[in-house]
């Protein structure tokens, strides 16, 4: 099955869509980017049930392999990200069938900063919440891009072992 791209960006054309498109290959039609989607907080009493987000992890459930993409904000992933993840309390809470589903697939994640420094302690909370839900965390990568040039060959070669890690299944 395809794994599926999640991209936590709040800009269509910024430098983690341009990772997103590269790991991807030249169709977007596994690439899911969360700024199309209207997704309130968590809520105690389900009152956001009726926005995008069921209906987008009813899509997630289908794919085995979930890669997650968002650039360093502020040193933790996204804030659409982050709702996102908070959502997840959904699954455990009123739909546990996807959540039984979605134990079966693999998590992998990437950050995308300016800087090639890796923010320490960024991907705790996608194993945490991996590790909580019962889901298998592959691993992670960071990655960065400079608009002043191109993706640097470094940057490149990150990203050919990290693709190559899920082509296969592995672990990072």
């Amino acid at each position: 099955m395809m794994p599926i791209y999640i991209n936590g960006s709040c800009r269509k054309g910024g430098h983690t869509t341009a990772i997103a498109k590269l790991l991807s290959g030249s169709g977007n039609q596994n690439v899911i980017h969360l700024l199309d989607y209207e997704m309130g907080y968590f809520e105690y009493d389900n009152s956001n049930s009726k926005d995008d987000f069921m209906p987008l992890i009813k899509e997630l459930a289908e794919s085995d392999v979930w890669i997650f993409l968002t650039p360093v904000y502020w040193y933790s992933m996204s804030a659409r990200m982050k709702t996102f993840f908070d959502r997840l309390s959904d699954l455990i809470k009123w739909e546990k069938d996807i959540w039984e589903k979605i134990k079966c697939s693999k998590w992998y994640a990437l950050s995308c900063g300016s800087d090639d420094a890796e923010v320490p302690g960024f991907f705790e909370p996608f194993k945490r919440s991996a590790e909580y839900l019962d889901i298998q965390y592959m691993g992670d990568v960071h990655v960065w891009k400079d608009k002043r040039q191109p993706i640097e060959e470094e940057v490149i070669s990150r990203l050919k072992a990290f693709q190559e890690a899920i082509s296969k299944g592995e672990t990072i």
